[in-house]
């Protein structure tokens, strides 16, 4: 196996067990993160990279992102962000921003997963309709 491939095992079975049920325990992959920059091991810092990558891709994979044309109520996005929960099966973070480009409707995403039900993306899909007829 190539050492490439063996900081990647190495950065993966260290990220999975910072896990409990599922979830990354942000402490201890700290701590892990910590040793790894104090440890002065020129491999320390490839592995460091690799685990970053891994984060970001869990962060992505557990934030709902929610765009909108207008402010929602808390209320509002406690709803949408327990719709997700319920169809994922586990506890999500939440992103929410304002987006006056959609003019209307909302925009979700999930990891690799958007809907969009915007006035814009109407407007899109209705526009590529009359282009193409």
């Amino acid at each position: 196996m190539s050492s490439n491939k063996q900081v990647k095992l190495l950065a993966k079975n260290i990220f999975n067990s910072c896990k409990k049920n599922g979830v990354l325990d942000e402490t201890l992959l700290r701590k892990f993160v910590s040793l790894l920059a104090g440890s002065g091991e020129s491999v320390a810092k490839h592995i460091l990279n690799n685990l970053e990558s891994l984060v970001e891709t869990e962060e992505k994979k557990n934030t709902l992102i929610i765009e909108s044309a207008y402010e929602l109520e808390t209320e509002q996005l406690e709803m949408i962000k327990q719709y997700f929960e319920t169809k994922e099966n586990r506890k999500l973070k939440i992103s929410f921003s304002i987006n006056k480009d959609i003019i209307g409707g909302l925009k979700l995403s999930l990891g690799d997963f958007v809907q969009e039900n915007s006035v814009m993306s109407n407007l899109a899909t209705l526009e590529n309709i009359m282009i193409y007829e």
